[in-house]
């Protein structure tokens, strides 16, 4: 069984896909979580998480460089 089914869709009205992430969402900003939406998840699914790779954070420990935000939207 696949991690997620190929035909799931996430999209977030902040950002355009491949763009950079607005400051108001960063650390650097309000740190504001963007809106996201889905479609076409699995009609099984309970909850789903966003996991972003950070590599602009400093090294959680040594030779691991950047940060994972992680964050459990609700259905």
């Amino acid at each position: 069984m696949p991690f997620a089914p190929p035909s799931m869709q996430v999209e977030s009205t902040a950002f355009t896909p491949n763009g950079a992430i607005p400051k108001r969402h960063s650390a650097e900003g309000d740190d504001v979580s963007p809106a996201l939406s889905w479609k076409d998840a699995s009609a099984k699914a309970k909850g789903f998480v966003v996991i972003c790779h950070d590599p602009d954070m400093q090294p959680v420990k040594d030779g691991c460089y950047g940060y994972m935000h992680l964050s459990t939207p609700s259905l």
